[in-house]
């Protein structure tokens, strides 16, 4: 976690998460218009993220910057040449957890739930926040830091284990719910892709472009280990749907002047 300052992230915090940050962006400003942009984004993000994953969780004797690009170029080769199947998961993934997260408020306002779990965009952009390591001046001994990849593995983890934990504590007539939720939207978000592509496009990319900019403005600038607005299900539900629907409008306002142009 960070204390709300950029200077205290690590060189890698400060480089993925303002990355991840401009991959959003570009998913709510373009990702509709541009198909391909749309799934290389996605893919970059995707990639780089499994690839940061996998060298950590693994510890491989090469550079992470190597299995990270190894990992970007294999997903957007994927993307390219399985666009239309790749967008449909891709939709029914922020789907899925859209409508996941939607139950998951409704149960802390149902049952008045105590939530271990933080809101989804919350969890992510806090994932990417590694602190930068402890310098001669600073109080905390040089030998204490951790590799940025071996804590971003620790955060991941933490996450997982906060899931578990919340999960464990459900009843089984919510866990039913939220299984049917999870699964139920990733359906519908797949067929709709597969039957409405160049809409689902537009979705698909503003959904993820929603998650991606409110997690790294969470990640740089917000306190996560803080009580705020960035630790309130409802607060990041509606923020994350409102920055969706003005990536949606915004799109759907330049999808129809390329159409009147293309008429005349």
């Amino acid at each position: 976690m960070t204390d709300g300052s950029i200077e205290m992230l690590s060189t890698e915090s400060q480089a993925w998460l303002p990355i991840m940050g401009i991959c959003g962006i570009l998913l709510l400003a373009a990702g509709g218009l541009v198909v391909r942009l749309g799934a290389v984004a996605s893919g970059l993000v995707l990639g780089g993220m499994a690839g940061w994953l996998l060298w950590s969780e693994t510890q491989l004797p090469v550079p992470s910057w190597l299995v990270m690009g190894t990992c970007c170029l294999v997903c957007i080769a994927l993307s390219l040449l399985l666009t239309r199947f790749f967008i449909a998961v891709l939709l029914g993934l922020v789907l899925s957890l859209w409508v996941t997260s939607l139950f998951t408020t409704s149960l802390q306002f149902t049952l008045g739930h105590d939530d271990s779990m933080a809101p989804l965009p919350t969890m992510v952009g806090s994932m990417i926040v590694v602190e930068a390591a402890p310098t001669a001046n600073s109080e905390s001994r040089p030998e204490d830091s951790v590799h940025p990849g071996i804590a971003f593995s620790e955060n991941f983890r933490k996450n997982l284990e906060d899931a578990r934990v919340t999960w464990d504590s459900l009843t089984e007539t919510w866990k039913l719910i939220l299984s049917i939720s999870l699964v139920g939207g990733f359906l519908i978000g797949l067929l709709y892709g597969l039957v409405l592509p160049t809409s689902s496009v537009m979705c698909m990319s503003c959904g993820w472009g929603g998650l991606l900019v409110l997690a790294a403005g969470i990640g740089l600038f917000a306190q996560t280990a803080d009580p705020g607005p960035w630790s309130s299900g409802i607060a990041m539900l509606m923020a994350w749907t409102a920055i969706s629907a003005t990536g949606v409008a915004i799109q759907s306002i330049f999808s129809g002047r390329q159409s009147r142009d293309d008429k005349t």
